[in-house]
């Protein structure tokens, strides 16, 4: 039997690889996410983000045990939180502790791109905010100049791929720890289902028909993005309707013109390289270690 923690990097099909393989493979015991039920989403939430007065080892570790012993060829934990924390290195060492033979397994995605997604989809919302203000439009540059004025609080911690590895090698090892590249899932999944299947030690094709043509949460549409923004400078607050005559299908024309086509996101001015050149160094050092194919999808080198 093979154990293997994932550490789901934030937009890296995290989800689909959740809900569409793990959670569904016959093979394959899940003790993370999808969870089974709340008590066991509770104790891997501790886990990632807890005080140790929160986080019940000895719960968790028996929910493990209980999955050893339904004989599947693999018992995998997945979870994005361990890396998108404030605690990952202590997260990092109770998963140590939890499952300490395990492989980890991490999903890159070039850092531009994965900052550009997660605005998209979640960050050009201003949260968490008090009340008049949570929710509001922000715009990609002030989205950008908020996380590069605050590495620690925002999302830039995240994707310090190299310095989080770095910490699961020293656990774990070099030799258990691998690394597969977003941008190959989207290109030529079968080649990225192969070399997955080949760390979860299961049939290439069976992972490949499990993802074949799977992609949760996919980008926010554009109409979506501008009907915020139009609502964050008008009347903000109030419901349409009330003020409005006719606010439903104003709404509906709005967005039948705006289109469902997804949000594009475009770095303005030098900010794409700015952001780039706080991972060069520690990407240089993932692709001469790990050999992913880094340049070839456009990483900050």
């Amino acid at each position: 039997m093979r154990e293997v923690i994932h550490i789901g990097f934030p937009k890296t099909a995290t989800t689909t690889l959740q809900d569409h393989l793990f959670g569904m493979h016959p093979g394959i015991m899940s003790v993370a996410r999808p969870f089974a039920d709340k008590r066991i989403g509770d104790l891997c939430t501790a886990l990632a983000i807890g005080d140790d007065m929160e986080f019940d080892q000895a719960g968790l570790s028996a929910a493990v045990g209980r999955a050893r012993s339904q004989a599947r060829a693999v018992i995998i934990y997945s979870d994005e939180t361990v890396v998108n924390t404030s605690i990952r290195s202590i997260a990092a060492k109770r998963l140590k502790a939890l499952m300490p033979d395990a492989h980890v397994l991490a999903v890159l995605r070039s850092q531009t791109s994965s900052l550009a997604s997660m605005y998209a989809n979640s960050g050009r919302r201003l949260r968490p905010a008090p009340e008049p203000y949570g929710g509001r439009h922000v715009n990609f540059e002030e989205y950008l100049t908020f996380n590069f004025a605050n590495p620690s609080r925002g999302f830039l911690q995240t994707l310090d791929y190299a310095r989080i590895l770095s910490v699961y090698e020293k656990l774990f090892g070099r030799e258990r720890v691998h690394v597969l590249l977003f941008e190959e899932f989207i290109s030529d999944p079968r080649a990225f289902a192969g070399k997955l299947a080949k760390v979860l030690g299961l049939d290439p094709g069976e992972v490949a028909r499990h993802l074949e043509g799977r992609h949760s949460h996919q980008r926010t549409a554009e109409s979506v993005a501008r009907y915020q923004a139009l609502r964050s400078r008008f009347l903000w607050g109030v419901p349409l309707s009330r003020v409005v005559p006719g606010a439903a299908k104003i709404k509906k024309v709005l967005f039948a013109f705006w289109g469902d086509k997804p949000l594009k996101v475009v770095y303005p001015g030098d900010w794409e390289s700015k952001i780039g050149d706080l991972f060069r160094e520690g990407n240089r050092a993932i692709s001469d270690k790990y050999g992913p194919p880094l340049e070839r999808y456009g990483y900050p080198l």
